[in-house]
């Protein structure tokens, strides 16, 4: 009941009523106490209670309350019902909840309290699975007895769906990862097989032609020697007839010899037997005495020559035989294709290399013979080439050599209009000039 106060304000209060005998006349004595503050303590809980059930009926977790002494469900919310997908009378009143868990997981559910997240399954009255997470919490009697036990659950079917596919997937992928590297091994010992073969087939061509060349050099050279005498008529004079015969035994001889060197210095940098001997060269000199060797094959034919990049000494560092015969090879090679014109020779010193160029204005090699200008015994088809002497392994010499010494070779030509060889050597074939000379002069002092 209320009582206004002095101010006017109603003022919540709590009346008892006690019965008092005074002598012969009974009185009843009525008692107000002023409850605002229990009141408001009331209306704070109360609210307290709204609020709190607020959030428990409309939380997106399914919340469920047992009562493990009797077993049975005292508090169900909507969320749990729309995961369960049934009343929430028939969750309460018929223990549906027990009956829809996997028997199977009812143990791990209510009785295993080693850790507050476990995950079990639920079977649905149209057959489906679903995966339910659950958070626990117990509250304790007497004794430390669970005697309450409240459930905060999630449907986590899709994340498990996902699980399994995911799951499936690895194990599809290891598998194919698995047969795919068998696949793998057997290829790349298919391969070592192949190129082992290819190696001692490699092997076994160097080897013969290496030893044939070097037997067919004796009976050349003997060859080469009596026509030479026949020739200068040692043995008696020779008609015209026989004199024309025998000077195309020799050059035919010479020829023979000339490829049966090529093949011979071929198999020795193949078989890795061509050592090199890198010394200190005074290039001008070099490129001199080599026109000097050429001058009959281009006088012949009236060419010009142009040095480029020589005005001053250059020095270089190679193995002085073997740079020789590249610069041999490539110029006679410019005067063999050349029918007229010029033919340029040009040095530049780059920062890590020296660059060497041969360029012509010959016949020039037409876009469909470039793939086959540095392969053993390849010649480009023409008339011109026919009529000329060669066997193929000029060009295929010289890559060998230049590549040996650490540099590369590269050609570029238009038909009929000439052709340009151009090669780098790198500038660290110094260091193994003076690595070389330390070692002699280590020796010397033993």
């Amino acid at each position: 009941m209320y009582l206004k106060n002095l101010s006017g304000n109603k003022v919540p209060v709590l009346k008892s009523v006690l019965p008092i005998t005074l002598g012969d006349v009974d009185y009843l004595m009525k008692v107000f106490v002023d409850i605002t503050s229990i009141k408001e303590i009331q209306n704070q809980l109360k609210a307290s209670q709204e609020k709190y059930l607020d959030l428990i009926e409309t939380s997106t977790l399914g919340i469920l309350e047992i009562n493990l002494v009797s077993n049975k469900i005292e508090y169900v919310n909507p969320t749990l019902s729309n995961i369960l997908e049934c009343s929430l009378n028939d969750i309460k009143t018929k223990n549906l909840f027990y009956k829809m868990v996997y028997p199977e997981d009812i143990s791990l559910l209510i009785s295993s309290r080693e850790k507050n997240d476990v995950e079990f399954r639920i079977l649905l009255r149209d057959g489906r699975t679903k995966w339910i997470a659950a958070t626990r919490l117990y509250t304790y009697g007497i004794n430390q007895q669970p005697i309450n036990l409240r459930l905060w659950l999630t449907d986590i079917t899709e994340r498990k769906k996902s699980e399994r596919l995911k799951d499936k997937f690895t194990e599809h992928l290891e598998s194919e990862i698995e047969y795919r590297t068998k696949d793998l091994k057997d290829l790349i010992e298919k391969q070592r097989l192949y190129l082992e073969q290819i190696e001692k087939s490699s092997r076994f061509k160097t080897e013969f032609l290496a030893t044939m060349s070097h037997e067919l050099r004796t009976p050349l050279n003997s060859i080469i020697g009596f026509t030479d005498l026949l020739i200068e008529g040692v043995f008696g004079e020779l008609n015209e007839e026989q004199v024309e015969y025998i000077k195309d035994i020799d050059d035919s001889s010479k020829n023979l010899l000339d490829m049966i060197t090529d093949i011979l210095d071929i198999s020795k940098i193949e078989s890795g037997q061509e050592i090199l001997k890198i010394e200190e060269i005074q290039l001008n000199n070099m490129i001199d005495q080599v026109i000097i060797t050429l001058k009959p094959l281009y006088t012949q034919k009236d060419i010009k020559w142009e040095l480029a990049g020589l005005k001053k000494e250059h020095f270089i560092f190679a193995d002085r035989i073997k740079f020789k015969q590249i610069i041999y090879n490539l110029l006679s090679n410019a005067i063999k294709f050349t029918k007229k014109g010029k033919i340029i020779f040009e040095f530049k010193e780059n920062k890590k290399d020296w660059e060497f160029a041969v360029k012509d204005t010959g016949i020039g090699i037409s876009e469909r013979d470039f793939d086959i200008i540095f392969i053993d015994f390849k010649r480009v088809k023409s008339d011109y080439v026919d009529a000329t002497q060669g066997t193929g392994l000029g060009l295929a010499l010289t890559k060998r050599l230049v590549n040996i010494h650490g540099g590369n070779i590269s050609f570029s030509s238009k038909l009929e209009k000439g052709t340009t060889f151009t090669f780098h050597l790198p500038k660290t074939l110094k260091e193994k000039s003076t690595n070389v000379k330390r070692v002699e002069s280590f020796l010397k002092k033993l």
